[in-house]
C-alpha cells in the first residue's frame, strides 16, 4: 500500500478550501486538492489518479453525482 506524506494531505486540504472559498464547485475543488496533494505527497500522476479512483469505489453512486 502506498502512503502520501502529511505535507501532501495538508496541501490537499488547503487547496480544496481555497478553491471552495473562491466559489469553485466543491466537487472540483476537492478533486483538484486531492490531485495536488497526491503529487506533493510523493506519488506520481498515475498513482495519484489510481488512489483517487480506488478511494471513490467505496462510495455510492448517489454520493458521486
Amino acid at each position: 500500500m502506498t502512503s502520501i506524506s502529511t505535507l501532501g494531505a495538508i496541501a490537499a486540504l488547503v487547496v480544496a478550501i481555497v478553491l471552495i472559498l473562491r466559489k469553485v464547485s466543491p466537487a472540483y475543488g476537492m478533486m483538484a486538492g486531492a490531485l495536488v496533494g497526491g503529487l506533493i505527497g510523493g506519488a506520481d500522476l498515475l498513482l495519484t489518479v489510481s488512489l483517487m479512483v480506488s478511494g471513490a469505489q467505496g462510495s455510492r453512486n448517489a454520493v458521486l453525482r
